[in-house]
């Protein structure tokens, strides 16, 4: 019964159910997977993700901000549907590394936006003309977060600001315009 249950509601983490040896009544465990991003569609839905990229169900912009979710603006072309995968659990994992380096750092996000390129997730910061591009497919958060923190203090201590972006997506490598 429990595998089947985890099978038809995917956004269950576990079910347990427990057979009690005087009463006659199963008592059932759901532990519900927790919402981790809210991803906000084109057409203006948005829908709570889980650390397995899997959409969890429509929510809106209260729930999204009363369970502190990261919410990232999504202008391809996802399709979703309740219960199934919307992105790489990599993709959940990288975004959530980000927020917390920058964090650690003060760095106040604006946005974040998964354009319509592939593998690309792009942060706008609070207070300033330019935005990070990031490369979502090498899955080296910690190194392209560290790559963007010292190109942003170099650049600072030269006082020179981008004027469109700083990119940060080739390995050992930061480029700006």
């Amino acid at each position: 019964i429990s595998a089947a249950l985890e099978k038809e509601f995917p956004e269950l983490s576990a079910v347990t159910i427990k057979l009690p040896l005087i009463d006659h009544n199963p008592i059932v465990y759901l532990e519900p997977n927790e919402p981790l991003l809210a991803l906000l569609m084109n057409d203006g839905s948005i829908y709570a993700i889980d650390s397995a990229g899997l959409a969890l169900g429509a929510i809106n912009n209260a729930e999204a901000s009363l369970l502190h979710l990261i919410v990232v603006q999504n202008e391809g072309t996802i399709t979703i549907h309740s219960g199934q995968p919307v992105l790489p659990s990599s993709t959940v994992s990288f975004i959530q590394t980000i927020v917390y380096q920058l964090g650690q750092k003060q760095i106040t996000i604006a946005k974040l936006t998964i354009p319509a390129a592939e593998n690309e997730l792009d942060m706008y910061l609070t207070g300033q003309n330019y935005y990070v591009k990031f490369n979502l497919a090498d899955n080296s958060p910690l190194q392209e977060a560290g790559t963007f923190l010292a190109v942003r203090q170099n650049l600072q201590q030269q006082g020179i600001t981008p004027s469109q972006y700083i990119d940060v997506r080739v390995d050992s490598r930061a480029y700006y315009k």
